[in-house]
């Protein structure tokens, strides 16, 4: 049965007596056409104000599996809007983010092991920066690492000279990891066609003898990775980063966190997806 708004049930009930009291036909009807208007006008008002209650209730619990900083700004946020529906985007995409960081962890972890087993130096918080940052720096170029990989048999050449490196993005709010050969600003030649060529045959050598190893690695670990998109090498000269930036070995001392973005663009761009991961809230 349709209900009106309580805070208009005083003003129903004064024209249900002023149509009691009317002593006429038009003011029947007058009173009779206010009446109506004001109970149809208030029981839209009472369902609306209900929807937004049942809205603001469901975005309130779906903003539990926010990060708690995002998650106690938007719960505020609700109590405080008069119609939630325009805060949907943002506690979805709030959600989103904390549900991407919850699954860098295990890939992070992943790709630790699998950068272990191919003798690049990563230390014990290379997990933890990546799956928190979303970023890091692995230098090319150690010569254990050139050595260890040629007696295991897993290059056919040289190692990439020292100076260049592997740039790891987990993307913040989808299932993504970009990779991408990178070089500290300083070790240049000074000649760029030089340093083009130099850039190209990193990259070629990451893509063809590395990236594959890494990809089937990460997918043992029960990682589900797609390859979704890629660069030939030498389309795009070497990301630079900083040499101030640049993480010094033993890599087990993990880069600053406050660190400029490295330039340039990626030569591989691969696409992870992971199993859904159970949701902990943080309350």
């Amino acid at each position: 049965m349709p209900r009106c708004d309580p805070a208009d049930l005083e003003r129903v009930a004064a024209l249900v007596r002023s149509l009691k009291a009317a002593g006429t036909v038009s003011e029947v009807r007058t009173t009779l056409t206010d009446l109506a208007a004001l109970v149809q006008h208030s029981v839209r008002r009472r369902a609306r104000e209900e929807e937004r209650a049942e809205l603001r209730a469901a975005l309130v619990e779906l903003a539990q599996d926010a990060e708690p900083a995002d998650r106690d700004r938007l719960v505020a946020d609700l109590a405080a809007a008069e119609d939630p529906a325009y805060l949907r985007p943002a506690v979805e995409a709030a959600v989103a983010r904390a549900d991407a960081r919850r699954n860098r962890a295990p890939v992070a972890e992943a790709l630790a092991e699998v950068l272990r087993a191919r003798d690049y130096r990563v230390g014990d918080g290379f997990a933890d920066l990546l799956a928190e940052d979303g970023e890091v720096v692995v230098p090319f170029g150690d010569p254990d690492t050139g050595r260890a990989a040629a007696r295991a048999g897993e290059t056919d050449g040289e190692p990439p000279a020292s100076g260049y490196g592997l740039r790891l993005v987990l993307a913040p709010d989808r299932a993504t990891l970009s990779t991408a050969v990178v070089r500290r600003d300083d070790s240049g030649s000074g000649d760029r066609e030089q340093d083009e060529e130099r850039d190209e045959a990193v990259q070629r050598w990451f893509c063809d003898e590395q990236l594959p190893a890494i990809e089937d690695g990460v997918r043992q670990r029960g990682v589900r990775l797609e390859r979704t998109s890629a660069m030939p090498p030498g389309a795009l000269a070497a990301g630079f980063v900083p040499g101030g930036w640049w993480p010094q070995p033993p890599s087990e001392a993990a880069p600053p966190r406050r660190r400029r973005k490295a330039g340039g663009a990626g030569n591989e761009s691969t696409g992870v997806r992971t199993q859904p991961q159970e949701r902990h809230r943080d309350r």
